[in-house]
């Protein structure tokens, strides 16, 4: 972990000094890759940073601009004032943090702005690559009902519940489905509540996976075959149907 510090933030003062062949898109990409806190701050007392301006973690980290925080920075790191990518480690009175790497900010902070949201696409569209790679098939459907299939009278307290939905196609983007059946988990439960919900009517971009039968052994329905969805990622809006062309293609 240390050593990933040192060498985003020697990343980081290459650049600035002109040493490096990277562009600033590669630098900022390549520094905000794991770090899901950016910001731009001042070094106080101690340890402690001011944020004063968040470019990346406000909605899911937490508010902290114009506080402060606790940096855990490599040895000798000096820099006063800079945009930090860190990841939290602890989260308390003050909010602990350790240190991925900084860069010095530009005069127009718009400039970083852009590049952070240009290498956020990159990596959204890289791994929704993966996931359209991975899919057996892609389709552009319509729920048209869904089923509850009994479930084994030994039910478990992280049951499932499964379910299975009958799609109508309305589009095949990626290989033509083999069963237009889809079994999902209508449980709340903590193991499956971010799992898709669906209901007849819905319509969205699926991205399916075969079961084979492995999730779906415990149900006493043995015979339904179909495609599995649990994943929140492989159930898509229809607004993303032009992206995920273009990426397929």
């Amino acid at each position: 972990m240390r050593r990933s510090a040192f060498l985003a933030t020697a990343l980081a003062i290459a650049f600035s000094l002109n040493a490096s062949a990277q562009t600033y898109d590669d630098v900022v990409a390549a520094l905000a890759a794991k770090s899901p806190f950016i910001f731009l701050g001042t070094t106080g007392i101690g340890t402690s940073i001011h944020v004063e301006m968040i470019f990346r973690g406000a909605d899911t980290i937490g508010p902290f601009t114009n506080q402060d925080v606790l940096i855990l920075r490599p040895p000798g790191a000096q820099t006063r004032h800079a945009i930090f990518f860190v990841t939290p480690v602890n989260y308390g009175k003050l909010m602990t943090a350790r240190e991925d790497g900084e860069l010095a900010p530009l005069e127009n902070l718009r400039t970083f702005s852009d590049a952070l949201a240009r290498a956020d696409r990159a990596a959204s569209d890289k791994k929704l690559s993966e996931l359209l790679a991975s899919a057996e098939t892609v389709v552009v459907a319509r729920v048209a009902r869904t089923v509850d299939l009994m479930a084994d009278w030994r039910m478990s307290e992280h049951d499932p519940r499964w379910s299975v939905a009958a799609l109508e196609i309305v589009r095949t983007l990626k290989s033509e489905p083999r069963t237009n059946n889809v079994a999902f988990a209508r449980s709340d439960d903590v193991r499956w509540f971010r799992s898709p919900k669906l209901h007849p009517g819905d319509e969205a971009i699926f991205l399916l996976r075969h079961d084979n039968g492995n999730l779906l052994r415990n149900a006493r329905t043995p015979s339904v075959e179909g495609y599995i969805l649990i994943d929140p990622a492989d159930f898509r809006p229809l607004s993303e149907e032009q992206r995920i062309v273009t990426l397929l293609h």
